[in-house]
């Protein structure tokens, strides 16, 4: 795979990761977390965007990068699934 053959829980556990760092927490990161809840504000946010773009080589579209379209960890990290499947074609 173009990904490294990153995929499924290993590719999540690592957008958790990169949540975690972004927002300075110590808890565990799940699936259904809610961002508000990770105390993820817009500047975090961004932070989070720019380590995921690095990390995983992708790009996400502008209307993206707003906060407010964001509701839980496992989304992010669905995202960039998609995101790294259609780099890949």
């Amino acid at each position: 795979a173009a990904d490294g053959g990153r995929k499924g829980e290993a590719m999540t556990e690592e957008v958790f990761a990169l949540l975690a760092q972004s927002c300075a927490l110590e808890e565990d990161i799940k699936p259904d977390s809610e961002l508000k809840e990770l105390s993820l504000d817009s500047l975090s946010f961004v932070e989070f965007i720019v380590r995921a773009e690095e990390a995983f080589g992708i790009e996400f579209d502008d209307e993206d990068l707003d906060v407010g379209r964001w509701k839980t960890a496992g989304a992010c990290a669905e995202k960039i699934e998609e995101l790294c499947r259609r780099k890949e074609k």
